[in-house]
C-alpha cells in the first residue's frame, strides 16, 4: 500500500510539474518563477518518500518537459537547476556551514554555466555582452541565496505545520 501511495503521489507531482512548465513555456516572463514553484514538488517528494522517489520524479518531469514543451527554456531551467537542487540541498546542509555554502555556490554556478552553454551553443540564443554577463551572474547568485533561504523557510513550515494535516504518509 505504501508503494502505491508513493507512485500515485509521484505521478501527481510529475503531472502538476509538467503542467506548470507548459504554462512557463507560453508565458516566458514567468519561466524562472514557475521553475522555482515546480521545484517544490521535488521538495515534497524528498520529504515524504526520500531521495530515490524524488530523483525518479525529477527524471520523469525532465523527460516529459523536453518532449512536450513548445519552448525548451523552462525545461532546461528545470533540468539545470530546479529539479535536482532540493535533493542536493538536503545533503549539502549536513556539511559544516562554510563548506555547505561553497558546495551550493559551486553547484549553482556550474549549473548556470551549463544552462548558458546549452542555450547559446545548442539553442542558438544570442550571447550577451561581457558587462551584461557579469551583471546577470551577480544577480543570479543573489537570487539563488534568497531562493535557498526561502526554500529553507518553506520546508520548515511544511514539516512543522502542514505535513501532519495532509496525512500523506
Amino acid at each position: 500500500m505504501k508503494n502505491t501511495k508513493k507512485i500515485a503521489f509521484g505521478g501527481i507531482i510529475s503531472a502538476l510539474s509538467v503542467a506548470i512548465l507548459v504554462i512557463a513555456a507560453y508565458i516566458e516572463i514567468l519561466d524562472i518563477s514557475l521553475v522555482v514553484t515546480v521545484s517544490l514538488g521535488i521538495v515534497f517528494m524528498e520529504i515524504e518518500y526520500g531521495t530515490g522517489a524524488s530523483i525518479s520524479c525529477f527524471v520523469a518531469v525532465s523527460f516529459l518537459s523536453l518532449l512536450l514543451l513548445p519552448s525548451k527554456i523552462p525545461a532546461l531551467l528545470y533540468i539545470c537547476f530546479g529539479g535536482w537542487y532540493p535533493v542536493v540541498k538536503k545533503y549539502a546542509e549536513r556539511l559544516p556551514r562554510l563548506l555547505e555554502w561553497v558546495v551550493k555556490m559551486v553547484l549553482f554556478n556550474g549549473a548556470l554555466g551549463a544552462y548558458g552553454y546549452v542555450t547559446i551553443a545548442v539553442l542558438g540564443l544570442v550571447e550577451p555582452a561581457a558587462v551584461l554577463k557579469i551583471t546577470l551572474l551577480i544577480m543570479a547568485n543573489v537570487a539563488f541565496v534568497v531562493y535557498d533561504f526561502a526554500l529553507t523557510r518553506l520546508i520548515t513550515v511544511y514539516v512543522r505545520k502542514i505535513r501532519n494535516r495532509l496525512g500523506i504518509k
